[in-house]
């Protein structure tokens, strides 16, 4: 679906189609190459897309057909689009904080159906998928090889799209000879009824499947949010190099917006608590995040106004 877009005169939708016609350098992540931005545009009637269309709109006609067996129709509707050099980006763009509280769901019964089975397996990989290793995150994994269903779900050490996952940690400890002259520790005093021993550890059960307590609804809680994760993750899972890019703007003064970066990372620290995201999962090298200041978009940086 298209949807032509009037010329926005405040918030995100002013910021964002100034930025994409007068400054596109703020709103270029530094780990991608340079962004060719296809939407919104001046001349497309600053139109914005969603479903198949902003499939179109970045060249990937081939998925529309996967797109709808993922998600229902009326799916999210992206803030700017952009390709670069063997990838795209998907843009979301904030201008005050209120913005990011979006209410759940409104979808009917067979589209929720459908929505919970998308996030359930994007949720799998997210919250029980192998840990990312914090020393080993580099930046320069940023861009590489696009993940698969498979590779996202059950990582091989051989696969180089999950370069930076580690497996666990085994949990049998390692037996460890003593050192020359060092006398053995003596084996722990047997318990004394009625007594707790200090020196025995306790075996604790490993949590069953069935003691875990259920994820958090992801159509209920940051929905918007979540939806735009979601999407990430089919695109990288049909072999796309794709990144989300969430925009948030600094010093919209009309609407109170915030005028530090660290606002938005501690909005999102807290989105990603409520989907109980772990620190680093399997999107995070695809994830950026921006914070162009609105003070360098009150007037086109050459020139009269769109062209």
């Amino acid at each position: 679906m298209r949807v032509a877009q009037p010329e926005g005169t405040q918030g995100s939708l002013k910021w964002m189609q100034r930025a994409v016609a007068w400054r596109p350098d703020v709103l270029q992540p530094e780990a991608l190459p340079p962004l060719d931005w296809v939407s919104p545009l001046a001349w497309d009637d600053f139109a914005e897309y969603r479903d198949a269309a902003f499939l179109a709109r970045l060249g990937l006609d081939n998925l529309a057909t996967a797109l709808a067996a993922f998600w229902p129709r009326r799916g999210p509707q992206w803030d700017g689009l952009a390709r670069f050099d063997g990838g795209v980006v998907l843009a979301e763009a904030k201008a005050h904080l209120a913005e990011f509280d979006t209410p759940a769901s409104a979808a009917g019964a067979t589209s929720v159906a459908q929505i919970a089975a998308a996030f359930a397996k994007v949720q799998a990989d997210l919250q029980h998928g192998p840990a990312l290793l914090d020393s080993e995150f580099a930046a320069s994994e940023t861009s590489g090889p696009a993940i698969s269903l498979s590779a996202l779900s059950v990582p091989a050490k051989s696969d180089p799209s999950v370069k930076g996952l580690r497996e666990p940690a085994s949990a049998t400890p390692r037996k460890t000879a003593p050192s020359p002259g060092v006398a053995a520790a003596p084996a722990a005093d047997p318990v004394t009824p009625g007594h707790a021993s200090l020196s025995r550890p306790r075996t604790v059960a490993a949590p069953q499947e069935k003691d875990r307590p259920d994820p958090p609804r992801w159509d209920r809680v940051y929905y918007q949010y979540a939806n735009r994760l979601a999407h990430l993750w089919f695109l990288r899972a049909q072999g796309v190099d794709a990144h989300l890019l969430l925009i948030g703007f600094l010093g919209d003064t009309e609407r109170g917006g915030p005028s530090e970066a660290e606002d938005w990372d501690a909005v999102y620290r807290r989105a990603d608590a409520a989907l109980g995201l772990p620190r680093r999962h399997a999107l995070t090298p695809f994830i950026h995040h921006l914070s162009p200041d609105t003070a360098v978009l009150t007037k086109p940086a050459s020139g009269d106004g769109f062209a």
